[in-house]
């Protein structure tokens, strides 16, 4: 049993010491020295200039939360229909038919969702 996993224990004793000799380094070669440059707040190379609360608009938030659902959502279309062409010799049909039909429902549910909450709609009336 241990022959099996002694590729994976060398690797993570290879690994735990590659990890340590790289923070000895850094330890070795950085600097100790405190400044008051050091404490500054760093943004982009720029010091800030007036207030840097800025309100932004929430809705940018919510269009990137439903291209992200249903990107995913679309992305996992592919396997569910590639498992249904190879299951459709070996199991039921009817059954994998209506496991494709049951995600496409949630998807189809969150879109009507999403559309009247107007999460579609770039410009809002409040």
């Amino acid at each position: 049993m241990l022959l099996n996993f002694s590729a994976i224990l060398i690797f993570i004793i290879i690994s735990v010491f590659f990890l340590l000799s790289l923070l000895f380094l850094i330890f070795m070669v950085s600097t100790k020295k405190k400044s008051s440059k050091k404490n500054e707040i760093f943004e982009c190379g720029e010091p800030t200039i007036g207030n840097t609360k800025v309100k932004i608009n929430s809705h940018f938030f919510n269009i990137a939360l439903v291209y992200i659902l249903f990107d995913v959502e679309i992305a996992l279309l592919v396997p569910i229909v590639i498992a249904y062409k190879n299951q459709i010799n070996n199991s039921n049909p009817i059954f994998m038919f209506s496991v494709l039909l049951f995600f496409l429902l949630f998807l189809i549910i969150g879109f009507i969702y999403e559309w009247r909450e107007g999460n579609f709609d770039w410009i809002k009336n409040n």
